[in-house]
């Protein structure tokens, strides 16, 4: 069972800490920095991005 979410940098967004301490989750990381990381097929992360105003 995923233990408490927590809210990470006062965001509506609720991130489990199981999900924060695995090998996928990348936290606030630049979509220019994700393809290096994938490099085979089925390869995946989980990143989080800030929205910027207008989007």
């Amino acid at each position: 069972m995923p233990k408490k979410a927590e809210s990470e940098d006062d965001d509506d967004i609720s991130i489990t800490d199981d999900v924060r301490g695995a090998d996928y989750y990348h936290g606030l990381i630049p979509k220019t920095d994700v393809e290096p990381l994938l490099k085979k097929e089925g390869d995946f992360l989980l990143r989080k991005t800030e929205l910027k105003p207008g989007t």
